[in-house]
């Protein structure tokens, strides 16, 4: 709305989406039953399969002549933070969808069950089969909070607030706010999309590739140790995590 472009597909896209989530929604509330570990696993993989379709739409109601594998192939590259393209003319996408495509990738960075157990209530009783088959978590000895949705609550916070240092960065070394926040949706999330056929090498700005590094690390980085580093108010805890340090060499060695 901000560039005065037609927001037809994404109208669309809501009004195909919003009824089937409506009744979704008042069937999971009306129901009593409780997921196992296996419910879980079962559920993350339709989810992921509900909500990449879902996703193709607003690219199809922009593109209906485009072919339908490659608009499947970019939002489903979108939301699993994969990277790879199958349009080459991104630069001459509107405001609108250039906007979305990097969005799908915030979305898909720390995970689309962690984002759902944060903000639905619903699932905070029978949410743990849906975390352990979605989330790489913290061992047994770090139970950061004692409630699951809590947890998956400040995960997100943190991935938000990385995003936004991230964004804030960006805008420091030149990048206007809409390309700020564009590239820091792709950045800390390590999917890579970009909004120019270069990629950030678009810039050729030294300090737009350190701040890409930096916040690429962070956002690769086990998320339960960001957790841990703010609850501490210390960075101890990044000090003595094996898993750290060996991927802290591999990275470095590989450079």
């Amino acid at each position: 709305m901000a560039y005065h472009e037609n927001p037809q597909p994404f109208l669309l896209s809501m009004a195909c989406i919003g009824l089937p989530a409506m009744l979704c929604f008042a069937w999971l509330r009306s129901t009593q039953d409780t997921l196992h570990r296996l419910d879980g696993f079962l559920l993350v993989v339709a989810t992921w399969a509900t909500l990449c379709f879902c996703a193709t739409l607003p690219f199809y109601w922009a593109w209906p002549n485009a072919p339908l594998i490659d608009i499947a192939f970019e939002a489903v590259s979108g939301l699993t933070t994969t990277g790879a393209e199958a349009f080459q003319n991104v630069e001459q996408w509107s405001y609108s969808l250039q906007f979305y495509h990097q969005y799908l990738q915030f979305l898909g960075g720390l995970g689309i069950i962690v984002l759902g157990l944060a903000i639905m209530p619903l699932l905070s009783q029978t949410g743990s089969a849906l975390f352990a088959a979605e989330v790489p978590g913290p061992t047994k000895d770090q139970k950061f909070t004692p409630r699951l949705q809590e947890m998956a609550t400040l995960l997100w916070r943190l991935y938000v607030g990385l995003t936004a240092l991230c964004c804030l960065g960006y805008h420091w070394a030149g990048l206007s706010w809409f390309e700020a926040c564009c590239y820091a949706f792709s950045t800390v999330s390590t999917g890579g999309f970009g909004i120019h056929a270069n990629n950030i090498g678009h810039y050729h700005n030294g300090l737009v590739l350190g701040l890409a590094t930096l916040f690429m690390l962070c956002g690769s980085m086990n998320f339960g140790l960001h957790v841990l580093v703010v609850r501490q108010r210390s960075l101890s805890p990044l000090r003595h995590q094996p898993e750290l340090k060996t991927f802290l060499k591999w990275t470095i060695g590989t450079i």
